[in-house]
């Protein structure tokens, strides 16, 4: 069975229903080319948990038939060496004119058997068209190269084989969009869902160890019951040439609509992002950084350098626990309420940083937390202070352990909400949510909700926490740790240890889908960080001296902010309304330059993040085929080039 989509193709054994191959018209090597079926189901036994269920070369479909463009595999049951199951599937697939296959899965459970985990799409026999080391894995927030990195030394000896296989969870560090693409700068292969809300689930690559093809399928978690059916999100599988943006067009055509970005307050609009505080190292240390009484102080160096956002660390005298109490080493109620007053006088919003997606077990009723299949808790640890030997978890203090609660459980949101209520009768709107994630399932009966379930409760609180803010300043923000396609519809920016570490390219398709989203990195007192999160257009979370200091301290970073502050609320258009067109950057290289639009005008902001004078040589700007002028760079210094239709020359600022 061949289908066509413009230029794609897309190959299926007809009798099977596996899939054969996947390629581009005029091109003599496949994007993949396989023996594997297009789902894959979990189906544990009770003697054998690992048990799957598999379409494969022995295994024909029932039917095979096309209703108008659409064609229809039909499975009245799966086959194991474990013997015949009667699990029903029903494959769909579709060419669409923008050239890619639409693509949908229904699976009714006739077994006594829960169906907890299926692989749809199943991508397996996916290969390089170029050479292997290049072929890159965009994942939103990460770039991988799996035939690069997915290797075992000299054949050495390797526990499962791990080291070529890994699982991304869905709004987790990698993976913040349910989108991806494989391939390299000529070709590849992008896949969507076009699932509008959020679920627990997550993306497994494999490569193979004998052969140099990759598998990579989706995972969901639907825990199919007994005489239940479910049917899956439709996927779009868009074989496609160019880059990864060739591939990210079509989701951000179809996402970006239906999944509008939260608009920017007052307080966060027009400027370069936020000042973060730490009013201690830790809740352990004796010698607090600042007091209550000091918060205004804060908010005058955050507002002279164009801040107007003040991000509230260590407030309280123990986290993981609700309700949340002051810290009596930082002041009294009454002084906190005055720092707040003040700071607000002067234009500033301090926001309380708070966690409690995981809480102290000691604390809290038992029913509140996430359990395993088994009823087992998962827990974490955050004990530290720089005079702890090692600073983090030492051996011998372990008062902060917590476990995850369950953001459906009812009597835990209502917790919630009551602690941002006292916080609000101190004059705080604005929430920052640390761990703004679920990446395992619950079990948990009494909680009314499926394992996979946790992500849209947890986001209902955070909507309500923020209407609840809003009654008393309409421009209250919401932020957390990690973001989603679905979460930065209500999140107003992210808290997140984006710090420059990995390279900030791996961001770029997040930026591409939703330009608007004010996506974080943390800035200590380095100028070069401070440059290139400006151009790439990024929320720059200040954090002098590690959260502990004031930014104008120090005379070249602070003067250097002043003069981004500035640019930023002068083109504040091009970034909050306009669209945002990349950033050309290589490793190593002293030169940065972004790329922005705003109807007919065009900006090109050019920065040395380097310690030497730099020549900027004349270039074509390819969309409108303008030559920007040379010019000498001094380190740690930007260029504007702006230039409106019409224009005979850009306009250097």
């Amino acid at each position: 069975m061949d289908l066509s989509a413009r230029d794609a193709r897309l190959t299926l054994d007809d009798k099977t229903g596996l899939l054969k191959r996947l390629g581009l018209a005029g091109f003599h090597l496949p994007l993949l080319e396989g023996n594997a079926g297009l789902f894959d189901l979990a189906l544990p036994l009770p003697d054998e948990l690992p048990h799957r269920l598999r379409v494969t070369d022995r295994h024909q479909a029932l039917d095979v038939s096309s209703i108008g463009p659409e064609w229809q595999l039909t499975y009245l049951s799966l086959s194991s060496p474990r013997g015949i199951h009667e699990v029903s599937c029903v494959l769909r697939l579709r060419p669409e004119s923008d050239g890619s296959f639409a693509i949908r899965l229904q699976i009714v459970n006739h077994t006594p058997h829960v169906i907890p985990q299926v692989l749809f799409p199943n991508l397996s026999g996916l290969r390089a068209t170029g050479p292997a080391k290049q072929e890159a894995l965009h994942l939103g927030r990460a770039i991988k190269f799996p035939f690069a990195s997915m290797q075992q030394p000299d054949g050495a000896a390797s526990f499962y084989d791990l080291y070529r296989r890994s699982y991304f969870t869905y709004g987790m560090h990698e993976w913040p969009m349910k989108w991806f693409n494989f391939g390299n700068e000529h070709r590849g292969l992008s896949v969507f869902s076009k699932d509008l809300g959020a679920a627990v689930q997550g993306l497994y690559v494999e490569r193979e160890k004998k052969a140099r093809s990759l598998t990579i399928a989706w995972a969901h978690y639907p825990h199919i019951q007994t005489g239940e059916t479910w049917i899956s999100p439709e996927f779009l599988i868009q074989p496609h040439r160019g880059d990864w943006r060739a591939g990210a067009e079509s989701y951000k055509a179809y996402a970006a609509p239906k999944l509008p970005t939260a608009k920017p307050t007052r307080y966060i609009r027009d400027s370069l992002g936020a000042r973060s505080l730490y009013f201690s190292t830790y809740l352990y240390d004796n010698e607090p950084n600042f007091r209550y009484r000091d918060l205004p102080i804060v908010a005058r160096d955050a507002r002279e350098h164009g801040l107007k956002e003040l991000v509230c660390w260590f407030l309280f005298d123990g986290y993981f626990e609700l309700p949340m109490k002051l810290n009596p080493k930082l002041g009294t109620e009454a002084e906190l309420k005055q720092a707040i007053t003040e700071c607000r006088q002067i234009g500033v919003n301090p926001v309380a940083f708070v966690s409690c997606r995981s809480i102290k077990t000691r604390t809290a009723p038992a029913a509140w937390f996430e359990t395993d299949e088994h009823g087992n808790r998962r827990t974490q640890a955050w004990s530290y202070s720089l005079d702890f030997i090692p600073p983090f978890n030492p051996p011998y203090c372990n008062r902060d352990e917590s476990a995850f609660v369950c953001p459906a459980q009812a009597d835990y949101r209502k917790a919630f909400l009551a602690a941002c209520a006292d916080l609000q009768k101190l004059g705080f709107s604005s929430i920052c949510f640390d761990q703004l994630f679920a990446d395992r399932l619950c079990y948990a009966s009494q909680h009314g909700h499926k394992p996979q379930d946790l992500l849209m409760p947890m986001y209902e609180m955070a909507k309500q926490a923020l209407r609840d803010g809003q009654t008393i300043d309409p421009d209250a923000t919401f932020s957390g740790e990690f973001f989603n396609d679905v979460s930065q519809t209500f999140q107003h920016y992210n808290w997140d240890w984006i710090t420059g570490t990995n390279s900030l390219d791996e961001l770029e398709p997040f930026r591409f889908v939703f330009p608007h989203f004010r996506l974080g990195i943390l800035v200590d007192r380095g100028r070069r960080w401070l440059l290139e999160a400006f151009v790439r257009g990024l929320f720059i979370n200040f954090l002098p001296d590690g959260g502990e200091g004031l930014i104008a301290t120090d005379p070249d970073f602070s003067a250097l902010a002043r003069q981004l502050a500035e640019a930023r609320q002068t083109y504040a258009r091009f970034f909050e309304e306009g669209d945002y067109l990349g950033t050309r950057h290589s490793t190593g290289d002293p030169e940065i330059g972004g790329l922005y639009r705003h109807g007919e005008e065009w900006l090109l902001i050019v920065a040395n993040v380097s310690e030497r004078d730099i020549q900027l040589p004349s270039r074509s700007v390819v969309p409108i085929a303008m030559v920007t002028p040379a010019a000498m760079l001094p380190p740690f210094e930007f260029r504007i080039f702006h230039w409106r239709a019409g224009q005979e020359q850009w306009i250097t600022v």
